[in-house]
């Protein structure tokens, strides 16, 4: 019997491993800027003290390193643990270089970050770049079906262009191109010509969401007996993992986020920028907290909870890590399913950042969960009047479907009712979306704060004039003249799509 046990336990090993060794991201496509490396670095947010910080990943591999001053002075070594490898470290310099190495004391050079760009930038004059959806690869097929796995490419390869034209932003590089004036190849507003696209010098990025796709490639649903090659989730209406193995699905987590790090253009964005970052869906699952089945009774679905748990683990590793809590603090969230909210301050301007997935239960209508709720209205309270602030919701407050559109997903497409759920005007959401809004017209109102909300989620961008009319509970009918600006939203998403 023990012998039969033992060739059974190797039997599900094997296939386990054939199956995850299926799933296969592109080594490289050099024409859309794509080459998979297994380690990275960023720049991190500045510590609450100011200092200088950068961020790391490395593998088994290479799991230790130096970071050399631009004398090529060793000024730091660092070593990564597992899961995933990661760190955030302050450095004492505004410009280093970074090499991982290996147990074989084998280097390789990763290339120069600029940690000390934040603090350059002057008080009056900075721009704030907006992000989110990466989404960037896609499934093909080979002649004979066989699927296989490539870069979105895009009309006219417009995804690499899109990508390519975010770094030339963030490194502020003249662009040749057209607009609609087609002035001698010069970009003409109010008759001053420029080759420069903002005339506030890049200080910050804010990622709204999906930043890597746990589902990645989720609409194509692969025949019977056949893996998916990017996706560690069923494709279907209400998903479970490929694989229940949580040491597979680290490796696929490294991998996924290896793999969307891998973009020569974002990188270097981020070598220069440092990043506040949002959670969504797909960091853990497509709908997370809309499909019904996440909780019963408040308790979580024991077939779904480790992977949330490693796909949060992986978020706060990977991203959560770069913005401006303490390595201690980001960790400590793993804890309890802690929600991630968390405010910030750029030159002046002061910001709070929502997480609209750890206490999203459709099945008790929560979407933000007391405690955040409670957080938010203390930090809203203390601030001074006559401002403006930046609200990171990765979902859109405004911009919505037509009804009838929704209905017809509902209907005809069953996949894409998580994505009606989420939305802040479904029915399930829009009491918390009119306690939120009633909660900023009172500040706006008695305090002149306007909020400035910044989202994604939908791969559309869209800026959005938020008007309210004060009055028309009271009047029972809208009245141009009492109504006021309540603020904007700005949706910035699908930087592939």
């Amino acid at each position: 019997m023990k012998n039969s046990l033992f060739l059974f336990f190797l039997l599900s090993l094997c296939f386990s491993e054939v199956g995850f060794a299926q799933i296969k991201f592109p080594e490289s496509e050099l024409l859309k800027g794509y080459e998979y490396k297994e380690v990275h670095a960023r720049v991190a947010f500045p510590s609450e003290e100011g200092d200088n910080r950068i961020w790391l990943k490395g593998s088994a591999e290479f799991p230790m390193g130096n970071i050399r001053d631009t004398s090529n002075v060793i000024i730091n070594q660092f070593s990564l643990e597992p899961p995933f490898y990661t760190s955030v470290i302050t450095v004492q310099t505004d410009i280093v270089e970074v090499e991982f190495c290996g147990t074989s004391k084998k280097c390789i050079a990763y290339g120069k970050l600029y940690p000390g760009t934040y603090n350059a930038i002057s008080r009056e004059n900075f721009s704030i770049l907006l992000y989110g959806c990466m989404e960037p690869f896609q499934i093909s097929y080979k002649d004979d079906g066989t699927p296989f796995t490539e870069i979105f490419e895009g009309e006219k390869n417009s995804s690499f262009k899109l990508r390519s034209l975010f770094k030339n932003v963030a490194l502020e590089q003249p662009i040749n191109y057209e607009d609609s004036i087609k002035v001698k190849q010069e970009y003409q507003f109010n008759g001053i010509k420029d080759s420069t696209l903002l005339k506030g010098t890049p200080k910050l990025i804010i990622t709204t969401g999906d930043q890597v796709y746990v589902d990645a490639g989720y609409g194509e649903k692969m025949k019977k007996d056949v893996i998916h090659p990017l996706s560690a989730w069923e494709t279907k209406r209400r998903p479970l993992p490929f694989n229940n193995s949580e040491t597979h699905y680290i490796q696929y987590l490294n991998k996924l986020y290896n793999a969307s790090y891998s973009f020569d253009d974002i990188e270097a964005a981020h070598s220069k920028l440092p990043t506040l970052s949002t959670i969504d869906d797909h960091e853990l699952r497509d709908g997370w907290g809309s499909q019904k089945d996440e909780y019963e009774n408040g308790t979580m679905n024991p077939l779904l909870e480790d992977h949330y748990k490693l796909g949060k683990q992986a978020f706060l590793e990977h991203q959560l890590l770069l913005s401006n809590k303490s390595s201690e603090k980001v960790r400590d969230l793993l804890e309890e399913n802690k929600s991630m909210e968390y405010s910030f301050e750029v030159n002046g301007k002061k910001g709070y950042v929502f997480d609209l997935r750890s206490s999203r239960d459709i099945n008790t209508n929560q979407v933000l969960g007391e405690k955040q709720w409670k957080d938010f209205e203390d930090w809203l309270n203390k601030l001074e009047r006559d401002q403006e602030i930046i609200l990171i919701t990765s979902i859109p407050l405004t911009l919505r479907p037509l009804k009838f559109i929704e209905d017809v997903a509902k209907l005809f497409k069953p996949e894409l009712r998580d994505d009606v759920r989420d939305g802040w005007s479904s029915k399930n959401n829009i009491a918390e979306r009119d306690r939120l809004i009633a909660l900023l017209v009172k500040h706006r109102i008695e305090r002149d704060i306007k909020p400035i909300f910044v989202s994604g989620d939908v791969h559309k961008s869209a800026l959005i004039e938020i008007w309210v009319d004060t009055n028309v509970k009271r009047n029972s009918k809208h009245d141009i003249a009492e109504t006021m600006i309540l603020g904007y939203e700005v949706v910035a998403s699908g930087i592939s799509h």
